[in-house]
């Protein structure tokens, strides 16, 4: 019952639970500990003998009050609960037969009860441990979303399993007769084959819908950062062409205007110099935006950029990948104390059929590398995080290769496209 019962209880760490779920919880254990014990002492003791199919209510009985634990506490659909169920009873059938086959190494020992007790625990501890980093535990996820698109693979599990513990009972008694050691190891053999089947089959459910979200996200994202670069290419043209009529309207009322209001309307047409022409428009649209956000939380913004080099990309594309690298790092500096350390540098240059992208700023924060991915650092990971996922996708569009280090509180992005 304890080794059943406990891997289904390790998908409340990251589920989302329904209102008043540890009552009912608590309700739960102590009637599916009751009812299997009872049930158990009965069956035992009256219809051991009579059919593999009564011989597998026991596990039915196990399965559904289970689930049905699972789905009053977890605020999941029900094909959810299945996966979590079937999860959990494979899990626990693995170790019952990695038990049983490691016993029939001290098989009529004098201390073959303890030795089973403490196997018992060592094994349920090492695969309960392997199973929850493998379908439970996500660094850099609150929760980890189940979302079994292709209910078909999840009753083939199922039917799996059930088929593995129907084949168990009806060999038990010719087993029994057959007081063969080898026999029995193989039957186990077969058991543990069966749950790694199951199990390998429930994860690539889990991992692909995993892998398809992110995917997607992804994509609504750059989608939306196309429909921002749409609305703030005109903008800036609007910007533009504002600050170079009121630069000509100045120069001939200037004579006849206070000082200090003359300051102000300069200091406000200063942004048409901090406009970039850099012979892209798209690129021109990023710099120029990112130019007034420096400039106005006081960081020194340096670029250097051979525009027109980039008409290979989409102009979206092209949005979408430097204005999450500028994000990125304005984010990173305006952290930092020291105002003087607040920099960034931005180089796009071209040599030799390829174009190189530069760009460095000062970090002072400790970050955390996943296959040479820094990962976020915003507590709030469920919902962030994308936009690397956003320049890498951007990347690997283009056939692009990137390096990003950290060394001596200097954070280096490099990009090679070829061209």
């Amino acid at each position: 019952m304890i080794l059943c019962l406990t891997p289904a209880l390790l998908f409340f760490y990251k589920q989302p639970k329904r209102r008043h779920w540890k009552p009912v919880l608590m309700a739960g254990v102590v009637l599916y500990v009751a009812f299997i014990w009872c049930w158990s002492y009965f069956f035992d003791n009256f219809f051991r003998s009579e059919s593999a199919l009564l011989a597998c209510s026991t596990y039915l009985i196990q399965y559904l009050i289970i689930s049905a634990i699972l789905f009053a506490c977890l605020d999941v659909d029900l094909i959810t609960v299945v996966f979590c169920s079937t999860v959990a009873y494979s899990l626990e059938q693995l170790t019952s037969r990695f038990h049983g086959l490691v016993g029939l190494l001290y098989a009529g020992s004098s201390s073959a009860a303890w030795w089973g007790h403490l196997s018992t625990v060592v094994l349920a501890a090492a695969i309960y441990t392997i199973g929850f980093f493998t379908f439970i535990w996500r660094k850099d996820k609150k929760r980890r979303v189940i979302n079994v698109v292709k209910p078909v693979q999840l009753i083939i599990a199922t039917l799996a399993m059930a088929m593995m513990i129907y084949i168990e009972q009806a060999n038990a008694p010719v087993l029994a007769y057959a007081n063969s050691t080898k026999a029995v190891a193989l039957n186990y053999l077969s058991s543990i084959i069966f749950s790694l089947f199951v199990l390998a089959l429930e994860y690539n459910m889990l991992s692909k819908e995993e892998i398809k979200g992110e995917l997607l996200t992804t994509r609504q994202i750059l989608e939306q950062e196309r429909l921002q670069y749409e609305l703030k290419k005109d903008v800036v043209d609007v910007i533009n062409i504002k600050c170079h009529d009121l630069r000509h309207q100045l120069a001939s009322v200037g004579r006849i205007m206070h000082e200090a209001e003359l300051t102000k309307i300069e200091n406000a047409i200063g942004l048409y110099d901090i406009s970039k022409k850099t012979g892209n428009r798209a690129l021109d649209v990023v710099l120029t935006l990112q130019s007034i956000v420096c400039y106005n939380k006081g960081v020194d913004f340096t670029c250097l950029a051979e525009g027109e080099r980039l008409g290979f990309m989409s102009e979206s594309d092209i949005y979408s990948l430097f204005n999450n690298i500028l994000d990125n790092a304005v984010e990173a500096v305006l952290r930092i104390q020291d105002p003087e350390k607040r920099i960034i540098l931005l180089t796009v240059l071209s040599r030799n059929h390829f174009l190189f992208i530069h760009e460095e700023n000062y970090c002072e924060e400790d970050l955390q590398f996943q296959d040479g991915i820094p990962q976020t650092t915003k507590q709030d990971t469920e919902y962030h995080g994308f936009g690397m996922r956003s320049i890498l996708a951007t990347i690997n569009t283009y056939g692009g290769d990137c390096s990003i280090t950290l060394e001596d509180h200097i954070f280096s992005l490099d990009i090679m496209f070829p061209i």
